[in-house]
């Protein structure tokens, strides 16, 4: 267990964190332990044909290694301790979408505590896109009263690369604990819904439809999760 490896930075609030390994089921389990003293292994957990170790809190750095029967992964699971929460505007109809959304919320879902909330949609329903907007919009702000720190999704907001918000996530989720990001319907945000928010954030200076960009959102929050881990998803 020698030597410095390159590692990914540990969030200081994680509720754990856990280090899955490629096992032989014949491995003893004190024998997983001996290997893994110097890293404070708390416990283990089997699960099919992989070992997660639990790690403490303030472990920075890992080395993989192989010992006796044991091969030991490099791929870590950081489980982030806040909440996130996704407050939109109406369903989602497609089957397509509905599918995309449940695939990336299933993945966050391994990372962090994840909500998503759907508002009743207004527009379209006879009244007057100003009036739905204004409505959806006072949905939208009793939806997000929880939250320690909201974010807006508009196209004017603030532009990040992905490496760069899974940095920002990290601190804010730190920080606050409690995050939501607020998403329009096919009419956008109510001025007042950007106004209450304490940031707004551009997924990209092209146009989506809304379905599209709660679909992109749940993706880069998957991907960040992925990056503040150390994970090879991104590349």
């Amino acid at each position: 267990m020698k030597g410095n490896p390159e590692c990914p930075p540990i969030v200081s609030n994680l509720t754990c964190t856990l280090l899955r390994l490629s096992l032989s089921h014949t491995t003893p389990k004190n024998e997983i332990m001996q290997a893994a003293a110097g890293w404070g292994t708390q416990d283990t957990l089997r699960e099919g044909r992989f070992t997660w170790l639990i790690l403490p809190l303030n472990v920075t750095q890992f080395k993989p290694l192989r010992y006796s029967s044991a091969f030991w992964d490099d791929v870590m699971m950081v489980r982030l301790a806040g909440k996130i929460m996704i407050v939109a505007v109406g369903k989602l109809h497609g089957v397509y979408w509905r599918a995309a959304q449940q695939e990336y919320l299933a993945r966050l879902r391994r990372y962090t505590d994840v909500t998503l909330i759907e508002v009743k949609d207004v527009v379209g329903r006879g009244t007057p896109d100003g009036v739905a907007m204004q409505r959806e919009g006072e949905a939208l702000l009793a939806a997000v009263k929880g939250a320690h720190y909201t974010l807006a999704l508009t196209p004017t907001g603030r532009q990040m690369d992905s490496p760069q918000l899974a940095e920002f996530l990290r601190k804010q989720i730190e920080v606050y604990t409690s995050l939501a990001f607020v998403i329009g319907g096919p009419v956008g945000l109510a001025p007042q819904v950007v106004a209450a928010c304490n940031e707004a954030l551009s997924l990209s200076a092209l146009t989506f439809p809304h379905e599209l960009a709660r679909v992109i959102l749940l993706e880069q929050l998957y991907r960040a999760a992925t990056i503040i881990g150390g994970e090879k998803y991104h590349k």
